[in-house]
């Protein structure tokens, strides 16, 4: 019997530390994922203005738009990994997002 409960608290004593760590990756992943969201939508804010002032139009217009929407789909994404405490999963979505963001930035002369 004492050697469960020795076996016991040596697993919770691991899992408690692994827990940690996981939980300050997934903490720091979804500080990522609100810099993400706030970029993608600043640069949402300043396509569309560009777009309905005539700046933004044709091909430009329309890369910028598939953008967005790949950049949002993929911080769709990045939420539902949070939800599923999924950090690394969260990690490369964040990352899609943003290179898409940068290059709507690059099409609106945005930095």
């Amino acid at each position: 019997m004492r050697a469960f409960i020795l076996i016991g608290a040596i697993c919770l004593a691991g899992c408690s530390s692994m827990g940690t760590a996981g939980s300050t990756a997934l903490q720091d992943a979804e500080k990522a994922l609100t810099a993400a969201r706030a970029a993608h939508d600043a640069a949402a804010v300043t396509a569309t203005m560009l777009a309905n002032a005539g700046a933004l139009k044709g091909q430009n217009a329309a890369l910028a738009k598939q953008y967005l929407d790949q950049s949002e789909a993929d911080l769709k994404a990045a939420d539902a990994a949070v939800a599923l405490g999924q950090a690394d999963t969260v990690t490369q979505e964040v990352a899609a997002a943003t290179a898409l963001v940068k290059q709507i930035s690059a099409l609106t002369g945005s930095r």
